[in-house]
């Protein structure tokens, strides 16, 4: 008796290596780069840029797959007014946060960029000099 396999086919709306979520797609570098040079590297995708995070359940997301990759840099920085974080793609201010303990603390002064890390058991926000190098998220609608 022959046996029955199953075979989903998914029809995905993303480029090869990105990652679809809702009506966006994500891509999780596998590079580190300065907070400046990520922006760029996305907008050579065309219409990408570092991802921006309005959603708890976007987080969400993004955490599940974070578990097992490193920190990585978001789309938001703090760089024109101290403590007034804004999204590049958008320009607006956060309205959803997910800052980790103690999180942002503004080390030295220098620290204005934004980056999702594990605090412990926990996947959240935390600012960071955009010099440093990190993996980062492109996102593209």
């Amino acid at each position: 008796m022959g046996s029955i396999v199953g075979i989903a086919v998914v029809n995905s709306v993303c480029p090869e290596d990105w990652v679809e979520y809702q009506d966006t797609c994500l891509l999780f570098s596998k590079d580190a780069q300065s907070w400046d040079a990520a922006e760029g590297h996305c907008r050579l995708f065309g219409k990408a840029y570092l991802a921006a995070v309005e959603t708890a359940e976007k987080m969400k997301f993004i955490e599940n797959i974070l578990r097992v990759l490193h920190l990585h840099w978001l789309g938001a920085r703090d760089f024109i007014i101290e403590g007034s974080w804004r999204w590049l793609k958008t320009g607006f201010g956060l309205t959803y946060f997910n800052w980790g303990p103690n999180e942002p603390d503004d080390i030295n002064g220098s620290q204005n960029c934004l980056k999702v890390l594990a605090f412990n058991e926990t996947i959240a926000w935390g600012d960071a000099s955009c010099r440093d190098r990190h993996y980062y998220i492109c996102e593209q609608a």
